[in-house]
C-alpha cells in the first residue's frame, strides 16, 4: 500500500499582511508578455510593439513556449486590467505554470497585456475586501481624467481561468474610448471588464456629493478624485466601520485579521456594501456573474 504526505504550505502572518496591503502589486513600465509557462515576463519594446517578431518568438522559444501560430489579438477577448490583473505578481498566482497540463496548447501560455490610457473613467476602491484582505479596484465615470490600465487578451481558456479568481466581480461588456500605446490611431471603443458588485467604496454614501477613493500608485492624469495607497485606504475603511476593538489596532493587525478570522471577511464586506457603496456609472451590460466566493483577485 502506498502512502502519500500531504504537506500544505500556510503563509506566515508577514507574508499575508504583505500581500494584503501590497494590492495592486508592480506593473512594468510598458507593455509585456505574460508567460504562463514560467510566470515570467517579457517587456515590449516601445517603439515595436510587434509580438510575432523573431526574437519575440526565440525569446519565448527559450521559456518553454513554442508557438505554432502567430499571436492574433483579434482571435483574443480583450479585457480591462485596471487592479492587480496588470501586475505579473498576481498573473502568476492566477495562472500557475500547470494551469494547463501538459498538453496546453501554446496560445493559452502567453497572455498580451497592452499598455493604454483609459478616457474618463478613474480606478477607485470597491467596497469590498477580499479573501486575501486587500480592497480591490474597480472603475468609476470621472469626465477628462485619463488612467493607465491594460488590455490583457485572453483565449477563451484563459478566460475560464480568470473567471474562477473573479469571485465578487461581473463579467461585463464595457463601451469606452481607451488609447493603446501600440496602437495610439486607433482607440479600443469596446472591451471587457470586471465590475465590483456591491459598488465603489464612497467615504460619505449618504452625501449628495459623493466621495469616491483613487487608487494612488495608479497613474492618471487630471484626476478628480482624492487617492490613497492600500495602506491608506484600510485605515480609512478602519475608522468608517468604527468598531471600538480597532482603536488600537495597526492597519497591519486590521488586514490580518480580515484574512486570518473566520467569517471577517464576509462580515466587513457586507457592512461596505451596505453603508459605504454606491454603484458605479457605467455604461456596462452583463455577460456573466462571477462566483461570490472563492475570490482569489
Amino acid at each position: 500500500r502506498k502512502w502519500e504526505l500531504l504537506v500544505f504550505w500556510m503563509p506566515t502572518p508577514a507574508a499575508i499582511v504583505k500581500r494584503a496591503l501590497g494590492y495592486p502589486y508592480a506593473r512594468p513600465d510598458g507593455s509585456f508578455l505574460f508567460v504562463v509557462k514560467d510566470g515570467s515576463h517579457v517587456i515590449l519594446d516601445a517603439l515595436d510593439f510587434g509580438l510575432n517578431r523573431p526574437e519575440i518568438k526565440a525569446t519565448l522559444k527559450e521559456k518553454g513556449v513554442k508557438l505554432t501560430e502567430d499571436i492574433d489579438l483579434s482571435a483574443r477577448v480583450p479585457c480591462i486590467g485596471f487592479g492587480s490583473n496588470a501586475a505579473p505578481e498576481q498573473l502568476q498566482r492566477k495562472f500557475p505554470p500547470r494551469v494547463f497540463g501538459h498538453q496546453a496548447h501554446p496560445s493559452d501560455l502567453v497572455i498580451p497585456c497592452m499598455r493604454g490610457k483609459l478616457h474618463d473613467y478613474d480606478v477607485v476602491y470597491s467596497a469590498l475586501f477580499s479573501s486575501y484582505g486587500s480592497i480591490p479596484a474597480t472603475l468609476q465615470k470621472s469626465v477628462g481624467t485619463q488612467v493607465n490600465v491594460y488590455i490583457t487578451y485572453l483565449t477563451e481558456s484563459q478566460l475560464e481561468i480568470m473567471h474562477s479568481t473573479e469571485g465578487g466581480y461581473d463579467f461585463v461588456s464595457f463601451p469606452c474610448n481607451l488609447v493603446l500605446d501600440a496602437f495610439p490611431a486607433n482607440p479600443l471603443t469596446a472591451c471587457f471588464k470586471y465590475a465590483a458588485k456591491t459598488g465603489c467604496l464612497c467615504l460619505d454614501a449618504e452625501s449628495s456629493k459623493s466621495r469616491f477613493l483613487a487608487l494612488k500608485e495608479i497613474p492618471a492624469i487630471h484626476r478628480r478624485f482624492e487617492s490613497a495607497t492600500q495602506a491608506e485606504a484600510q485605515a480609512l475603511v478602519k475608522s468608517l466601520l468604527a468598531e471600538s476593538k480597532h482603536d488600537k489596532q495597526s492597519v497591519e493587525q486590521f488586514a490580518l485579521e480580515t484574512v486570518t478570522v473566520p467569517g471577517c471577511a464576509s462580515a466587513r464586506r457586507g457592512m461596505l456594501a451596505e453603508r459605504f457603496s454606491v454603484p458605479p456609472s457605467l455604461p456596462v451590460q452583463l455577460v456573466e456573474s462571477c462566483a461570490d466566493e472563492g475570490n482569489v483577485a
